[in-house]
């Protein structure tokens, strides 16, 4: 294992934070970066007097790019950052691939966990949710690579680049107008950067992340053990996972677990309301 450099944000409240009391990490999922949190750290640090983090994961958003392509590094790479911040013990904030390292960090090295949120998420992932990855990454290399060639026009380029990936995204959703207002503003935001010479670029490395999953669909990571810990994981009605079919598995491993399903919401349900979804961890700390 070689560490690299993960960028990362820290927030503190405004009359500076506890040491006292136990940080908290967010960590994104595999499309986005640290900035998808918006002001949920942020109103974290403030009502809690948490110091809190939010990092961008290997191959994504500021943090170094590599060509190792394993997510089993995720969890060495959280341990690292905790190392390097002088972090015992954490409250972890996961979304998606960031849940797959909450998971895997609470399972491995609980006393490093005081408390885990885990974003649509489970402890064992089906086949098929692996395969649909792997076919929405494929989509990258013909779609993107010639938009961020057509354009060098903000709004001309976001218009293409919601037609062309909305579906892929977020399936039927897409179809729906209020929906599509609500999402194209997230999409471009967090999938994107503006590269030196004034066209578009993807936020994170998608053919070492495509790669990533191919490695993980012939070798899964098979999660053991058991977190006594306080855990709670969330599921949006229309994310891959439910909430329902998950319970039985989560409480295996995470016998306290708290798992609720977000009514009417896609796996991006803390973007719809960041600040409902800020009360809830704050609630929950």
């Amino acid at each position: 294992y070689e560490p690299i450099k993960l960028a990362y944000r820290v927030f503190e409240a405004a009359g500076g934070s506890s040491k006292a009391l136990t940080p908290v990490i967010f960590m994104h999922d595999i499309y986005n970066c640290k900035e998808v949190w918006h002001s949920i750290p942020q109103l974290v640090a403030d009502r809690t007097k948490r110091m809190v983090f939010a990092y961008d994961a290997r191959n994504h958003g500021e943090s170094e790019y590599t060509s190792e392509s394993d997510f089993n590094l995720n969890v060495p790479d959280l341990y690292t950052f905790m190392s390097r911040m002088q972090i015992e013990s954490s409250i972890l904030v996961g979304h998606c691939f960031g849940g797959m390292t909450a998971i895997s960090a609470a399972l491995e090295e609980p006393k490093k966990v005081e408390k885990a949120f885990v974003l649509d998420m489970s402890v064992t992932i089906p086949r098929y949710v692996i395969e649909s990855k792997i076919s929405e990454f494929s989509v990258w290399p013909e779609k993107f690579d010639k938009l961020f060639k057509i354009t060098k026009n903000p709004e001309k380029f976001m218009e293409l680049l919601f037609d062309s990936m909305a579906p892929v995204l977020f399936g039927k959703l897409a179809e729906n107008p209020e929906f599509t207002k609500a999402k194209k503003d997230y999409l471009i935001s967090h999938l994107c950067k503006k590269l030196p010479d004034g066209t578009y670029g993807l936020n994170f490395n998608y053919r070492t992340l495509q790669d990533a999953l191919k490695i993980y669909h012939r070798n899964p990571v098979i999660n053991c053990g058991m977190y006594h810990g306080p855990a709670y994981f969330m599921f949006g009605t229309y994310a891959l996972f439910k909430a329902e079919a998950e319970e039985v598995e989560i409480k295996k491993h995470f016998p306290r677990a708290e798992v609720e399903e977000v009514r009417a919401a896609t796996s991006n349900f803390f973007t719809d309301n960041p600040k409902a979804f800020a009360d809830y961890l704050i609630r929950n700390m």
